[in-house]
């Protein structure tokens, strides 16, 4: 995984405590992966300067969009920017639509939708649920570190201007 200073994150809160991951993964019944553990020790949430992703569609298109922001991990349940809050819902959203809820949510692009780990494989895959009729989930990346490798730049053609 890039160093994370490379990203440039902003507002980022202090790292979580041992005793608060270990809270957060017997509560939700999984282990966050060590990729994720690194960055969360570096940059507890914030928003990244370089924060672009594209990502493949089930029917295999492929689309962008930006994480806005990533979700920080503290004993806090009600932070509207805490992984605890969002992963609740994200997980109830889940349930909602008769889907399987091994969902840890991590950050949201600037519509708002959620991106999260998904622990339906090993290691957990990062996708990222559109609230659409279709609830479609994107595949982002095949782990989290190589999503954070994978953010790019926004790219602004002047058109030779």
């Amino acid at each position: 995984m890039r160093p994370i200073s490379e990203i440039g994150m902003e507002d980022s809160h202090p790292a979580p405590t041992q005793g608060e991951i270990a809270d957060f993964e017997a509560t939700y019944g999984i282990t966050l992966p060590t990729d994720y553990v690194q960055f969360l020790s570096e940059a507890n949430g914030g928003s990244p300067d370089i924060n672009r992703f594209e990502y493949t569609t089930q029917s295999g298109n492929q689309g962008e969009s930006a994480v806005s922001v990533f979700f920080s991990l503290t004993s806090d349940n009600t932070n509207l920017y805490g992984i605890r809050a969002n992963t609740d819902q994200l997980r109830e959203i889940f349930q909602s639509i008769n889907v399987q809820p091994n969902v840890v949510s991590i950050g949201e692009n600037g519509g708002g939708d959620q991106i999260f780990l998904d622990y339906s494989v090993d290691p957990p895959k990062v996708r990222i649920l559109y609230r659409t009729s279709a609830n479609s989930t994107p595949l982002i990346s095949e782990n989290f570190g190589s999503f954070i490798d994978s953010l790019f730049a926004e790219n602004f053609d002047t058109g030779g201007v």
